[in-house]
């Protein structure tokens, strides 16, 4: 579906907001980042892209580069809290080519996606704070809009 001639704001920074604006920007769309810290980073530990999540980042266009960030998973074992002991173990080893578990840096997929978003045209405005959103007019097609009004 194109989105060509739309502009949408989207609001905030993280990893939704980016993914979700390179997304709507790789259709067409005219898109704005608001977010209110005064840069775009990520604090917290690493995180897991499971294959699902993976298809995602294909769809954006950006395997090999989070590739070559990530560890690739070799198991998952879930342990029995009290106990510790082993319940179960899942073997990521053998799951296809291209349907492994990734493990990467929070810091690091932001800017990854900012950097792509940045590279395709986005906008990214720091130091925003939304304080309402107000539907624009209906579109001609199913889908919704919003136009969204910020500080500073």
């Amino acid at each position: 579906m194109s989105l060509t001639g739309r502009r949408i704001v989207v609001a905030g920074g993280g990893i939704g907001g980016l993914a979700a604006a390179l997304a709507l920007r790789q259709r067409g769309a005219e898109v704005r980042v608001l977010e209110q810290a005064e840069a775009i980073t990520e604090v917290g530990a690493g995180i897991q892209v499971s294959p699902n999540g993976l298809r995602v980042i294909e769809a954006l266009g950006l395997v090999q580069p989070l590739v070559s960030r990530a560890s690739r998973g070799r198991a998952v074992v879930l342990r029995d809290g009290p106990s510790g002991a082993q319940v179960l173990r899942l073997d990521l080893a053998r799951l296809p080519e291209g349907q492994g578990y990734h493990f990467v840096h929070r810091a690091d997929l932001v800017e990854l996606l900012a950097t792509a978003a940045r590279a395709a045209g986005v906008e990214i405005r720091l130091l925003q704070k939304v304080r309402a959103v107000t539907p624009g007019p209906a579109p001609r097609s199913r889908s919704a809009t919003a136009t969204g009004s910020a500080e500073n």
